[in-house]
């Protein structure tokens, strides 16, 4: 999911229970300075929703 967009919790758990079997953050930053922003806050969406890093720091990340 995009990190600009800050992204409901709910959506994220509606991907994992209707079998989403992953979920990938991106910067849609227009400025260097804020590339990455809201990745800490995307990742904690994720892992709340069931979703725990790769084995690879590119990799999405995956199911528990």
């Amino acid at each position: 999911f995009n990190t600009r967009i800050p992204l409901d919790a709910r959506v994220v758990g509606w991907w994992r229970e209707e079998g989403g079997k992953g979920v990938s953050f991106a910067s849609d930053a227009h400025l260097p300075d804020a590339v990455g922003n809201g990745f800490k806050e995307a990742a904690e969406v994720a892992r709340a929703a069931g979703f725990r890093p790769g084995a690879d720091l590119f990799d999405f990340w995956v199911r528990d």
